[in-house]
């Protein structure tokens, strides 16, 4: 029972530090990836996000925990809180119990630090972000047993390795966690052996078969070029990625403003190529004058575990930008176990303003239009702030302000289709037709096989009667997305019209097999069935 309470009072901080995103709902993603998402719906769904592409990326072990919650939970978010909070306190206490069996002296402060640092804010209460949290927290287990095994227990090795493989199937950027764990090894014994190079070596093979899998997903799923990520030449993103690393390092000091959608900057001259340059350079001189230095692991670690997001990679959000407050959560550690180290006592006067600016940057997550607006206030240029406002003052009965915003957006990005789909969906609620197959086909212009816009101009096609139109547009709505359940229910519903029984039947029970709970289609289905 000696010092039980010190894991205890981490848990009881993070309930309390994130006290106003307990009633949070579901946010962006969260409704595409959770709420809306057929995988996670589906009876066989696990089957499907195991041994299918029906998922945009392949985190099998994260679809199929959203997969158990949703069965447990089913739309009420506070649950999926719930489970976050608690990740993100387990994560905590293995930083607090790795740092002092390692004999680091603040190890307990580091890990308070660590558990309520603002940054961890974005991670912990946007509920699709469980991934993130969820593989470092396999990849803390992993080190644990990694440290076994050089304390003579050999199984040790067999059981990092699995948790590192989990880490692996949660979230793909954790790619870079062998680095960490041999630059450890280095770090601690001044050397790397051959046997540390061949405890290492199945590690960075799980790496390098994860990685080469998320670029398979990454081109199977880029299916326009509309929806390229970034197209700058590799020296360009080097530079940028000077930018990106000094960006995250000042946050984990100075972590104000914190925005949910940063701006992205542009590289346009020689003088943003200084801070790489000045990046490079201070990895150098570190290494070089300060080997061994609590300084030196901890820009190490930083440095190994920011990588794979400081943007030679694309990466699907960093349409919107370049940085993002989540993906430095794993990466953070490395800074705050050297915080802890040279502020000692005064660190615990930092844990209670960071405690306080955890607090405040929570509320922001009580509710989308919350969020949105505070983006929009710290970064008037967030495109995706202002659709997603739109949105949710849509889905509250406002439209007549969602257009404001979507018109706006049309005017500053034609070439974004969210807005263009939004107005179209609004004007096919007023039943305005023409207008609405104006906006859907922009969309189609804009994106090619955009499957929302091909289904909403297939509802349209029935309702004029245009059965065969519809159908093609359907058939392309399913071909480019196989696990939309709307899509194949009306295209069942469409084959009911044209008369063809088996084929209304076979797309139905595609539909129930993906989304079980709709009974108009399970309806359909017993019409099409009775008559077939």
């Amino acid at each position: 029972m000696r010092r039980a309470w010190q894991p205890l009072l981490l848990l009881l901080l993070v309930f309390a530090a994130y006290w106003p995103a307990w009633s949070g709902g579901f946010i962006w993603d969260d409704l595409t990836f959770i709420v809306n998402n057929d995988l996670i719906h589906a009876p066989n769904g696990l089957l499907q996000i195991w041994f299918s592409k029906g998922a945009t990326d392949y985190w099998p072990v994260s679809y199929s925990l959203f997969w158990f919650l949703w069965r447990l939970f089913g739309g009420n978010p506070i649950g999926y809180h719930l489970v976050n909070l608690l990740i993100h306190a387990s994560n905590a206490i293995l930083v607090f119990k790795i740092l002092a069996r390692l004999g680091f002296r603040w190890a307990y402060l580091a890990a308070l630090l660590f558990v309520l640092h603002p940054v961890c804010v974005e991670a912990v209460a946007w509920i699709f972000q469980i991934k993130t949290t969820l593989a470092v927290l396999f990849c803390l287990s992993s080190f644990w047993f990694w440290i076994l095994t050089y304390e003579g227990h050999r199984r040790a090795l067999w059981v990092a390795l699995f948790l590192f493989v989990c880490a692996l199937l949660t979230k793909t950027s954790v790619v870079t966690w062998p680095a960490i764990m041999l630059g450890f090894v280095w770090w601690r014994t001044g050397g790397v052996k051959t046997r540390d190079l061949l405890r290492a070596a199945p590690f960075f093979a799980a790496s390098l078969v994860a990685g080469l899998n998320g670029l398979f997903w990454y081109s199977y799923n880029l299916l326009h070029d509309s929806q390229r990520v970034r197209v700058e030449p590799f020296a360009e993103r080097v530079a940028s990625a000077g930018i990106t690393f000094w960006f995250y390092l000042s946050k984990v000091f100075w972590p104000h403003p914190l925005v949910f959608v940063y701006p992205r900057w542009t590289v346009s001259g020689s003088v943003d190529y200084l801070p790489a340059l000045l990046a490079v350079g201070f990895i150098v001189a570190l290494f070089v004058w300060r080997r061994r230095s609590t300084t030196l692991l901890a820009v190490g670690f930083f440095t190994i575990a920011i990588f794979p997001v400081l943007g030679f990679f694309d990466i699907y959000y960093m349409r919107f930008s370049y940085v993002a407050d989540h993906w430095q959560y794993l990466a953070l550690i490395g800074v705050i176990v050297w915080l802890a180290a040279h502020t000692r006592y005064a660190g615990y006067v930092i844990a209670a303003v960071l405690f306080g600016l955890t607090f405040h940057q929570a509320g922001l997550y009580a509710n989308e239009e919350t969020l949105w607006r505070d983006t929009l206030a710290k970064n008037p240029g967030a495109w995706l702030a202002e659709n997603r406002l739109a949105v949710t003052l849509l889905q509250s009965g406002r439209a007549d302000e969602a257009v404001f915003h979507l018109q706006k957006l049309v005017r500053e990005h034609p070439d974004f289709d969210e807005p263009y789909l939004n107005l179209g969906v609004i004007e096919l609620g007023r039943g305005h037709d023409t207008e609405a197959v104006a906006y859907f086909q922009k969309v189609l212009e804009v994106f090619p096989g955009n499957v929302r816009a091909l289904n909403n101009l297939a509802t349209i096609a029935v309702r004029q009667g245009h059965n065969f139109e519809a159908e093609a547009q359907l058939r392309e709505a399913v071909e480019n997305l196989p696990t939309y359940a709307l899509a194949w229910k009306n295209l069942g519903i469409v084959y009911l019209h044209l008369g063809r029984k088996a084929d209304a039947v076979h797309a139905l029970q595609r539909a129930l097999e993906l989304r079980a709970d709709d009974a108009e289609a399970a309806q359909y289905l017993r019409e099409a069935m009775m008559t077939h």
